[in-house]
C-alpha cells in the first residue's frame, strides 16, 4: 500500500506541472485587462493632477507597468516561487525516507527474531478468531486505510489550490491595477506560499509519526504493534490522522493566508 501512495503522490507533482501551461490564455487575457485598467487609471490620475493645476506626482503611476512587467514574467514568477519552496520540500522528504527505511529496518528485525513453532502460531491465531478480535482488527483495518488516505488528501488539495491560485494569478496581478483591489496580489501571494507549505509541513510531521514508530517497536513486547494490531497501534494511527489534519492550520503559523493584507496595512501607516 505505501508504493501505491508513492505513486499517487508522484502523479500529483507531475499533474501539477502538466498544468501550468494551460495559463497561457489567462495571462493574455490578463494583460490585456491590465493594460486597459493601467490606461483608465493613468488617465485618471494625470486628468485630476491637470485639472487642480498640480504638479504630476509620478510615483504612484509606476505601480502599474510594475504590474505589467509581473504579468509579462508570469511564467518565469510562478517558477522562481516555486524553486523557493522546492529545496525546503526536498530536505522534508529526506527527513521522511530516513524514518521511513528506520522502521523498515526495526520491522525486519522484529520478524527475524520471532521464532515460535509452528503449532504455537496456529493455536495462537485460533485463540484471536473471536467477535471482539475481528471487530477490533476491522476498526484497525478502517484507521489505517483513513491514515494513508489522510496524507494524500491533503497532498490533493495542496496541488489543486495550487493550480487554481497559478491559473488566476495573472488575473489578481491585473486587478490590483485598480485601488479598490491592490491588494489581491498580495493576498495572491500570500495564499500561494501559505499553499506550498503544506507538504513541506507534512514531510516533517511524517518524519515525526515515523520517529514515534520506531520508538514504539522499540517497546513492542506483545508483537501486536509490529503486526498491525492493538490498541496501541489503533492510537498511533488516530495521531496520524489528526496530526495531517493540523497541518494546513500549522502552514498558517510560518505564513498566514491573510499576511498580504496585514503587510500592505502597515506599508501605508509607515507612509502616512
Amino acid at each position: 500500500m505505501n508504493t501505491e501512495v508513492t505513486t499517487l503522490h508522484t502523479v500529483l507533482a507531475q499533474l501539477f506541472q502538466d498544468m501550468l501551461p494551460l495559463n497561457a490564455p489567462l495571462l493574455g487575457v490578463s494583460r490585456a485587462l491590465a493594460g486597459l485598467l493601467a490606461l483608465f487609471f493613468l488617465s485618471g490620475r494625470v486628468w485630476g493632477h491637470l485639472a487642480r493645476a498640480e504638479p504630476i506626482d509620478f510615483f504612484p503611476l509606476l505601480r502599474p507597468f510594475a504590474l505589467g512587467l509581473a504579468i509579462l514574467f508570469y511564467p518565469t514568477l510562478i517558477t522562481a516561487m516555486n524553486d523557493l519552496t522546492t529545496p525546503v520540500i526536498n530536505v522534508t522528504q529526506n527527513m521522511v525516507d530516513t524514518q521511513n527505511a528506520a522502521v523498515a529496518t526495526m520491522m525486519q528485525q522484529q520478524q527475524s527474531d520471532t521464532t515460535q513453532d509452528l503449532v504455537d502460531d496456529i493455536e495462537t491465531q485460533l485463540n484471536k478468531v473471536s467477535t471482539q478480535n475481528l471487530i477490533r482488527q476491522a476498526v484497525v483495518t478502517v484507521l489505517q486505510w483513513l491514515f494513508y488516505a489522510a496524507a494524500l488528501i491533503l497532498d490533493t488539495l495542496r496541488t489543486f489550490i495550487l493550480i487554481v491560485l497559478s491559473l488566476l494569478g495573472p488575473l489578481a496581478l491585473g486587478l490590483s491595477v485598480l485601488r479598490p483591489f491592490h491588494n489581491s496580489f498580495a493576498q495572491w501571494l500570500a495564499r500561494y506560499i501559505h499553499v506550498s507549505l503544506w507538504l513541506p509541513v507534512a514531510n516533517i510531521y511524517g518524519a515525526i509519526i515515523a520517529k514515534v514508530q520506531v520508538l514504539m517497536l522499540q517497546q513492542d513486547t506483545s508483537g501486536d504493534f509490529a503486526h498491525g494490531q492493538g490498541m496501541v497501534y489503533a492510537i498511533f494511527l488516530l495521531m496520524g490522522i489528526v496530526g495531517y489534519a493540523c497541518v494546513p492550520a500549522t502552514a498558517g503559523y510560518i505564513v498566514s493566508a491573510s499576511a498580504g493584507t496585514e503587510i500592505v496595512n502597515k506599508i501605508k501607516t509607515l507612509i502616512k
